[in-house]
């Protein structure tokens, strides 16, 4: 999550906890009150979709772990079965074709251990007889399955994250919309009033104050005498 997301949402947090303690002033008429209650509303569901996207993180990364665990399984089936393969002698058949997968897409990936699962099921017996251990062809096509979900739960959760993310901007929007609307209504006739907006316009700043810059001309001092 980008870092300006974090620092709209920490603004956007504060805005709304200083219309919470000076709420007397903006519940003076029904259409603030209305503003102000919608902020915090706006700022419970930034903090939810903050923690949707944290989550759909987290899944995302574990779908890749998933994935990487899964070609690695395949990979080795394939091997076995490919080397078992040289030494497997049939009429009418040529196991020298059987190649080891070699670098290519999830996709050419499966559609190769799968060609080679069909190719050598006939001859489950004969290869197990050569020395393949049982569970390697079994074991392949739950490989095979386990990287088709494991893929589409990378993919589901690329989505959900792009629709969450798509949605905390906007609602971020709105929330920073209504607090400059709220700053606005506010009237500055009282120093209680006055007070109250200087807070909320140093609130809802967004990150650090900016401190001048080093190479702007400094305000002359008198000397000391």
């Amino acid at each position: 999550m980008k870092r300006t997301t974090w620092l709209r949402h920490d603004s956007q947090v504060r805005s709304s906890d200083v219309c919470a303690q000076h709420s007397d002033t903006f519940d003076a008429h029904p259409g603030t009150k209305k503003a102000r209650l919608a902020l915090n509303g706006y700022v419970t569901e930034s903090t939810r979709l903050m923690a949707l996207l944290e989550r759909t993180l987290q899944e995302r990364k574990a779908a890749t772990l998933q994935c990487r665990r899964c070609r690695r399984a395949l990979r080795v089936a394939g091997k076995a079965i490919v080397k078992v393969g040289r030494i497997v002698f049939l009429p009418d058949t040529v196991m020298h074709t059987l190649r080891v997968a070699g670098s290519m897409s999830d996709g050419r990936l499966l559609s190769h251990m799968q060609a080679l699962h069909d190719q050598v099921l006939p001859y489950k017996d004969t290869f197990e007889a050569e020395g393949l251990p049982p569970d390697v062809l079994p074991g392949l096509i739950d490989a095979i399955k386990a990287l088709e979900a494991a893929r589409a739960d990378y993919a589901a959760a690329v989505q959900e994250a792009a629709a969450a993310r798509e949605s905390l901007r906007e609602n971020q929007n709105i929330a920073s919309a209504t607090i400059l609307a709220l700053e606005a209504v506010v009237p500055e006739t009282t120093q209680a009033n006055r007070e109250v907006v200087t807070r909320l316009q140093v609130a809802r700043r967004v990150g650090p104050r900016k401190t001048q810059d080093a190479s702007s001309p400094a305000t002359d001092v008198p000397a000391a005498r």
